[in-house]
């Protein structure tokens, strides 16, 4: 099937989701919203982050954890999120870890625009390792790389050998 959100194909900036649920835009209509649920056979959880649609910009997560930069989430998303039963974790550095941090269940890259100290922690709260590096020369790992448990993608200008030296 085929869908936008929020009247933009560009889904990943909109919406964070893994094999459970979809974060998605309050302001999705009732056709995306029931696509959605169809197509992914996950929660559908309509809510805000840093009263912004761009949920996908914003998170970076496993399960039922997420991390977002605290100057970027309204104590009320918060409070939504954590009611529906999220772990989130709140941190001081870059705001937009959507872009910057991939991560599956087994391992991770974040921007080494993040702290050593900052990915350290999400490593910690994840419990994955998580390394610092960029992909194809810019340090956005998380607009770059595509991972979940069973594959990934990644930019298409990625050079054959730093394809193997990346996993």
């Amino acid at each position: 099937k085929k869908t936008n959100l929020s009247n933009s194909p560009y889904l990943g900036i909109y919406s964070y989701t893994n094999d459970d649920f979809c974060l998605v835009p309050n302001t999705i209509d009732s056709k995306e919203e029931k696509i959605l649920e169809e197509m992914l056979d996950a929660k559908i959880i309509k809510t805000t982050i840093n009263q912004s649609s761009l949920l996908g910009v914003y998170l970076v997560g496993l399960g039922n954890k997420l991390i977002v930069n605290e100057d970027s989430i309204r104590s009320s998303e918060l409070e939504f999120l954590e009611k529906e039963g999220f772990n989130v974790k709140l941190i001081k550095d870059y705001n937009a870890l959507g872009n910057l941090i991939s991560v599956n269940k087994n391992y991770g890259f974040a921007s080494t625009l993040l702290s050593a100290e900052t990915v350290k922690d999400i490593s910690k709260f994840l419990n994955i390792e998580i390394e610092r590096r960029n992909c194809v020369g810019i340090d956005l790992p998380g607009s770059s790389i595509y991972s979940n448990d069973n594959l990934f993608l990644v930019n298409p200008n990625i050079s054959d050998d730093k394809k193997t030296s990346i996993w």
